[in-house]
């Protein structure tokens, strides 16, 4: 990785502060008052107008989801989910995860990279549900993010509701999966009552053996207690908590459905973080984060679970949900720390050592004081623009909105693809022209 320096204007108690940081291997190394150009004349980054804010980590995101979009172009048009978990399961979700193919894939992924890099992004943890992609899938995903310089995890949704046998190929996909300084796997799981004992013992050894945190859908519904009770005879998080799955840092997206008492073992788990994502519980009619059962120690961070808002407009919304919502700079230094526990740095400062993933914008007016008070600002302005500059572990990747390194046609490929995926999955034919751009 190459050093280079960034000047800006970073939040202060008493008003705007102009820095020179210095960015060397990926992170961070030091922080010069004022404007210091490198001492041997190279060309270096003068934003000296702008807001150098560290990234925002999405939490829990579903890159495999693009395909959504062009539901409701069909004609006729597929009739809209009953409310509830298992409607939108049957009837959305599960038709569209057995036709995605690498391709789709590929192309859904460099889409989801683009639009988290023009809201802030630096880090998305992605969990991909395509249990027929083949090795091909994950290799696929892990390339577009590569191409776009997005730092990532990758889980890829292990279930039995396609047989045991493909639940025990899914589990081992995840020892292709490469381990690199912007990318990490965790052991996908989907829902509790979707996962035998088998799949989630073979899923464990998995973990343990790669050295990985699992990536699971807990309680997003009561239909996740009713079906692993029903089918396992225990609910799902006494399974979870049993499967010795918990040991490395890992990501629980939703726990709607979670009872005081879980709460309290969930917070007790050191290495444990629960996400809300708002928007898709909102959109399924599941239910919101029961805030008022969730301990202070639980580590609560927030996702968008493949919806186009970003994690900055999600932490908002939770706290219009509910009174008793954490404020939003509280769900995004939780984001951090997961993103921290993850890959073994520190995030969401703008300290020496931390790692240099960088996010200049146009400073609102007055200048906030304070990180949290930046993005809770930017996240709600009217008319806002897109960072002029996002850097991932000290590298430019994106100006103004869009990627450094966006394939050409990329656009209009994914829209012939996408709209392939959902006539396939959803029985319909194009209303428009597949080749229109989303």
């Amino acid at each position: 990785m190459s050093s280079r320096r960034v000047c800006g204007l970073v939040p202060g108690a008493r008003g705007p502060r102009l820095v020179t940081l210095e960015l060397e291997d990926g992170r961070i190394r030091a922080v010069h008052e004022g404007e210091q150009p490198p001492p041997d004349r190279r060309p270096y980054d003068r934003l000296a107008r702008y807001l150098l804010l560290p990234g925002l980590v999405d939490a829990h995101a579903h890159s495999y989801s693009l395909p959504l979009r062009f539901r409701a172009r069909l004609r006729p048009a597929p009739p809209p989910p009953a409310p509830g978990l298992e409607a939108a399961l049957t009837q959305v979700w599960w038709p569209l995860d057995r036709v995605l193919t690498a391709e789709a894939l590929e192309l859904a992924a460099l889409l989801t990279a683009r639009e988290a890099l023009a809201g802030g992004v630096t880090t998305l943890f992605d969990h991909v549900a395509a249990p027929y992609a083949g090795p091909r899938g994950p290799a696929a995903v892990a390339a577009a993010y590569r191409r776009l310089g997005l730092r990532a995890t990758l889980a890829w949704e292990v279930s039995d509701r396609e047989g045991e046998a493909r639940g025990a190929e899914l589990v081992d996909l995840h020892t292709g999966i490469p381990m690199t300084p912007l990318l990490r796997p965790m052991l996908g799981l989907h829902a509790a009552f979707t996962v035998g004992p088998a799949t989630l013992e073979r899923a464990a050894r998995t973990a343990q053996a790669l050295g990985i945190g699992v990536h699971v859908h807990l309680g997003e519904g009561p239909e996740d207690r009713r079906g692993s009770r029903l089918r396992y005879g225990a609910d799902p998080w006494a399974r979870l908590a049993a499967s010795g799955l918990l040991d490395r840092p890992s990501v629980l997206a939703h726990a709607v459905d979670l009872t005081s008492g879980e709460w309290a073992a969930v917070a007790a788990e050191p290495r444990v973080w629960v996400i809300t994502n708002p928007h898709s519980n909102l959109t399924n009619r599941v239910g919101t984060l029961p805030w008022e059962r969730v301990p202070a120690a639980a580590r609560v961070g927030v996702g968008t679970d493949g919806f186009a808002a970003g994690p900055a407009e999600a932490a908002l919304l939770a706290g219009l949900l509910h009174a008793g919502a954490r404020p939003p700079g509280a769900l995004w230094e939780a984001n951090h720390a997961l993103a921290a526990a993850v890959f073994d740095q520190p995030f969401g400062g703008l300290e020496p050592g931390a790692a240099a993933d960088l996010v200049a914008v146009e400073p609102p007016f007055p200048f906030p004081r304070s990180i949290a008070e930046a993005w809770t600002r930017w996240a709600a302005g009217a008319g806002r623009r897109p960072p002029v500059r996002v850097y991932v572990a000290g590298e430019p990747v994106a100006a103004d909105g869009r990627p450094l390194h966006w394939p050409s046609g990329t656009r209009r490929e994914a829209a012939r693809v996408l709209a392939r995926m959902a006539r396939a999955a959803w029985g319909a034919a194009p209303a428009h022209n597949e080749e229109a751009e989303p």
